[in-house]
């Protein structure tokens, strides 16, 4: 019988530990209700002023998103073309490959790409361990999804 009223204890112990929880994380989702309530009559007030409604307003920011989306892979693209093309311009002897001899002046040409930043010390040692193979190291570290740190844009 004792053993019974202990387990009773423990679990109405834990039961309100539970309960205080679940009390904070329901005053915390009441907070946040309330602010989200503010925020669309908010966006009402102001949706009325200029006569459009809330939905049409959710609707532009929506495609606003989608056309930033759009910009931002565009962009990043177009970094990818400038950064393929600085490593083809170094390529003196046009042979695809890197040389040692080429690998200061494609740095000097990487380092003047505007909002590109790199860590040398890795793209110095990425492009080695590719050979200097001008083809290997894009598709690798410029065109794939490898997050290796070399080059941030």
């Amino acid at each position: 019988m004792r053993e019974l009223t202990n387990q009773l204890r423990e679990e109405v112990g834990e039961m309100t530990a539970s309960n205080s929880v679940l009390k904070s994380q329901n005053r915390r989702l009441s907070k946040n209700t309330q602010k989200l309530k503010n925020t669309q009559s908010t966006l009402e007030k102001i949706s009325e002023s200029q006569g459009i409604t809330v939905d049409k307003l959710v609707d532009q920011v929506n495609e606003y998103r989608k056309i930033q989306e759009s910009i931002q892979i565009d962009l990043q693209s177009r970094i990818q073309q400038t950064l393929l093309s600085v490593f083809m311009r170094s390529d003196r002897d046009e042979d695809y490959i890197i040389d040692p001899e080429e690998v200061n002046q494609l740095i000097y040409r990487l380092n003047s790409i505007p909002s590109v930043t790199f860590d040398e010390t890795k793209f110095r040692k990425a492009l080695k361990k590719e050979g200097g193979d001008v083809m290997k190291f894009a598709n690798k570290h410029i065109h794939g999804k490898t997050k290796n740190g070399i080059f941030q844009f």
